[in-house]
């Protein structure tokens, strides 16, 4: 007995170092990053998350509106800033933490999963050191949140498998709930979930008691699912004929008596005409399904933010008034297509099954490649040099662990089941690095397996040619160079970050960043399609805006000459031009006035 501390203490060494090797490097990261000018300004989506969070905290929100997104992650935000404040650094931290959080989660569930030390420590150290979770969660977005959502709700799952009580399958459905809050993609796991529990005590000869257990604990997890997310879902029902406003673009908005009461909202309910978690699911397939569509589906496409206001609005000006209309709207639409174009179609969903295997970080928002020019960390952590690193090598060795362990299938299965309803979420919609980030701990610890397993490989010369050829493959798939790597910021990023800084008064700095915009747009400086404004024009205007309010007539005149290039009928950067003439006119008489005697 004297002996049982020391073992214990042995045993909590990997995950304490799992914690502190992930929270170290993450904080590394932290400190290299400051020097970037991105780092102190939330741009596209993650300033869209922020505001929300600063109308929580004022609560303004959320306010009588059908919610466009699962509010999870804007609701962390606004908690967060009642107690700390909005600062950015203090955001980044407690992420930090976070995120070295999930490294720990990776320990445990690798440890129920395999039952083997080995392989949840490698699997967690694998985390802690890959570059792309490093990178998210320090981004002020919901992935970071998402990651550690969807592994709480694994371990939960495997560890009522183990010891099943009413109150652990409460708290699996809570975790699943949660998760579900922030991404509505984890109720995707839910079949998978509950048909490994009920495959994995199936015995033959089995009596109907075991069978009726399981029926009475699946009801006790759907039943703390539904209490976490009734809420949100009671909300969007009440207010279906509200949708969020900021999303109806004022294009024949929904008429403002539409009906909140208790009957309304019931009726809404019973009939399924309503969004539970959120409407945005239906324009997010439209555009992930529509094979027209995916280049300008890339935030760093100059006219993707108009193209996209222009597609949302469409359901409101053919009629639509609910946001569960609008939502259903996309999927008709979707499917009508789909149909139509059965082999483009198949094509496209070809190309996503590629991308998620593809070691290659698609961008969404911000481009992760260009975190190197600042941050050494990321120069080791993040690269594409003929492999893409790290996902390059975890999600080609991860498949090979998945296949090497396919024979032991009531262990693992939760795991395989949670990679398989990620995988789907992200062929139903479209694939980024952000919402694939989620499947990294997952395929990491089937990655640690498969290291796991060389030994036993290499004594079994015909399993071991099979598993190499597999991997061959696999990793050649992997590292196809399929989407382009681009490791400068992109002109949507360079734009809205010159867009804050003029805000703020820092004009000089903000004539950088919209010269930078200018540079990386170089010859895309294509003209209107569909009447849409051009964004390169956009940063002319904004570019000669700038200079004229600094004095630097000549060079506002030349920014809205091109602006005006580009919009020949705007009559804005006709004003604006007009102005900056007659300023100059007015500078250079002054100029040669004669002296006063």
């Amino acid at each position: 007995m004297a002996v049982l501390p020391e073992v214990r203490c042995r045993r909590l060494v990997p995950p304490i170092a799992v914690f502190l090797c992930a929270l170290a490097v993450r904080f590394a990261y932290l400190a290299q990053d400051a020097s970037s000018p991105f780092f102190w300004h939330r741009l596209i989506d993650a300033s869209h998350y922020h505001l929300l969070a600063l109308r929580f905290v004022n609560h303004e929100w959320p306010g009588r509106e059908a919610l466009f997104r699962p509010p999870l992650y804007p609701l962390f935000l606004g908690t967060i800033y009642r107690f700390f404040g909005d600062d950015i650094v203090t955001l980044k931290s407690i992420q930090a933490a976070l995120g070295a959080l999930s490294c720990l989660l990776v320990y445990f569930i690798g440890r129920l999963a395999f039952e083997r030390r080995f392989v949840a420590t490698v699997a967690a150290f694998l985390c802690a050191f890959c570059g792309t979770l490093i990178y998210y969660d320090l981004e002020p977005l919901s992935a970071n949140l998402e990651v550690f959502l969807l592994l709480l709700s694994v371990l939960t799952m495997l560890r009522v498998a183990r010891g099943p009580s009413l109150w652990g399958w409460a708290l699996a459905g809570a975790a699943f709930g949660l998760a579900a809050l922030n991404r509505g993609s984890t109720l995707l796991l839910l079949p998978f979930a509950l048909g490994w529990l009920w495959l994995r005590q199936r015995r033959p000869g089995q009596d109907s008691a075991g069978g009726n257990g399981l029926l009475k604990s699946a009801a006790m997890l759907l039943f703390a699912l539904g209490a976490v997310i009734a809420p949100l879902a009671w909300h969007n029902a009440r207010y279906d004929e509200l949708p969020e406003s900021r999303f109806t673009h004022a294009v024949l908005p929904p008429p403002a008596g539409g009906s909140t009461s208790v009957p309304s909202t019931v009726r809404r309910i019973v009939t399924g005409r309503f969004s539970p978690l959120g409407w945005a699911d239906g324009i997010n397939v439209y555009v992930g399904n529509i094979p027209e569509l995916q280049e300008i589906n890339r935030d760093d496409h100059v006219q993707h933010f108009a193209w996209f206001a222009q597609i949302l609005a469409e359901p409101w000006r053919a009629g639509v008034r609910s946001a569960c209309g609008h939502s259903r709207y996309f999927l008709r639409k979707t499917a009508a297509h789909v149909r139509a174009h059965p082999i483009a179609s198949l094509r496209l969903l070809v190309r996503k099954a590629f991308e998620v295997v593809n070691g290659t970080e698609v961008p969404r928002g911000r481009r992760l490649y260009a975190e190197r020019l600042h941050s050494s960390v990321m120069q080791v952590l993040l690269w594409r040099r003929g492999i893409a690193f790290p996902s390059g090598l975890l999600i080609p060795l991860g498949l090979l662990g998945l296949w090497l362990a396919r024979a032991s299938w009531r262990r693992h299965g939760m795991l395989a089941g949670a990679l398989v309803a990620q995988v789907i979420y992200l062929l139903g919609f479209f694939v980024t690095s952000r919402y694939r980030a989620p499947i990294l701990p997952l395929v990491a610890i089937y990655a640690a397996y498969a290291i796991e397993r060389v030994s036993d490989l290499i004594k079994d010369r015909r399993a071991g040619l099979r598993a190499v050829a597999i991997l061959v493959v696999l990793l050649a798939i992997s590292n196809f160079p399929l989407d382009p790597v681009e490791e400068t910021p992109s002109i949507v990023e360079e734009y809205n970050l010159a867009t804050q800084l003029e805000q703020q008064r820092r004009l000089d700095e903000a004539i950088v960043h919209y010269q930078a915009a200018l540079r990386a747009a170089a010859v895309r400086t294509e003209p209107d399609v569909g009447g849409l404004p051009n964004t390169v024009a956009s940063i002319h205007y904004n570019l000669g805006t700038a200079l004229h309010r600094l004095g630097r007539l000549d060079q506002a005149i030349a920014s809205y000459q091109a602006a005006l290039w580009l919009r020949p009928d705007n009559t804005e950067i006709q004003n604006a031009l007009a102005q900056a003439l007659a300023d100059a006119k007015t500078v250079k008489g002054a100029s040669h006035e004669e002296p006063g005697l």
